[in-house]
């Protein structure tokens, strides 16, 4: 059981650091772009780096889900865990709330990318 937990964890650092990194990508991509430098190496260059962390953090989050409900699976009782002594069982509504917020914004930053092709081609136009 604790290893279940050990690997949900990195798992979770692994994609929220990802998750955290890839805008910031996105920023420095646009940013070669916007600024009319015409860098065809660094534009595929940046592709690359997307690629692959989007692929690495899609990776992590499949994994991330997989470990954790591996764990209610093998313990159901964390489904009654509780934020405070009093309060009713919300500890798993907390968790979801925050596995839909993270799941949305993976997606926004795949919506992102679609601007930029991820093939070997240099035209940012796609």
């Amino acid at each position: 059981m604790l290893w279940l937990k050990a690997f949900h964890v990195v798992s979770v650092v692994s994609w929220f650091a990802a998750l955290l990194y890839l805008p910031r990508l996105f920023v420095y991509h646009s940013q070669i772009q916007g600024a009319g430098i015409d860098d065809p190496a660094g534009n595929a260059r940046f592709k690359v780096m997307e690629r692959k962390l989007f692929g690495l953090m899609t990776f992590a989050a499949v994994l991330a889900l997989g470990f954790g409900v591996a764990m209610l699976a093998v313990a159901p009782d964390y489904l009654l865990m509780r934020c405070c002594s009093s309060s009713p069982p919300t500890g798993i509504r907390i968790r979801s709330a925050g596995i839909a917020c993270s799941t949305k914004s993976r997606h926004c930053c795949w919506w992102a990318s679609s601007s930029w092709s991820w093939s070997s081609r240099s035209d940012p136009s796609g």
